[in-house]
């Protein structure tokens, strides 16, 4: 079963919650936002840590990062449900801290935790957080609907 298409989808079965949340997304914004949403971090750290080869390290960290817990995450999520801006955004922000603490763990020198490295996973969290709000903006998001929960006045 594709979850991220709408055919999938018709309006006389009844639907999970799951498949309500992969109807609002397709395959192209999906794929779409996978390509770009791993640019934010990089630009990020491009402009902050050193220009083009800042950009460029950051990128192929950022890619496989969004590889490999990224798209089981959205797998993940999507089964259960928890494809909302809060979730996503969360998300983004705990696994750029998980990949901080495995370079702490990867790296570290010794026995202790210097302020640099605490700086460092507050830095991919923050990274993290800005490639899953991209995604989100791009493939999850109801372009139809900007303001989900509001309805206007007859």
């Amino acid at each position: 079963m594709n979850v991220f298409s709408i055919e999938l989808c018709s309006q006389t079965q009844p639907k999970s919650n799951s498949i309500q949340m992969a109807s609002l997304m397709n395959t192209k914004r999906v794929v779409t936002g996978f390509l770009v949403a791993p640019l934010a971090p990089a630009f990020m750290h491009g402009l902050f840590m050193g220009g083009l080869p800042g950009f460029l390290f950051a990128a192929f960290f950022s890619y496989s990062a969004t590889l490999v817990l990224g798209l089981p995450a959205l797998f993940a999520f999507t089964q259960l449900g928890w494809l909302n801006l809060w979730a996503t955004l969360v998300a983004g922000a705990v696994l750029g801290t998980i990949v901080g603490c495995i370079l702490i763990i990867a790296f570290s020198s010794g026995l202790y935790i210097t302020s640099s490295a605490l700086l460092m996973v507050a830095m991919l969290s923050a990274y993290g957080f800005s490639a899953s709000a991209t995604f989100w903006w791009i493939a999850i998001r109801d372009p139809l609907n900007p303001r989900p929960g509001v309805t206007s006045a007859p």
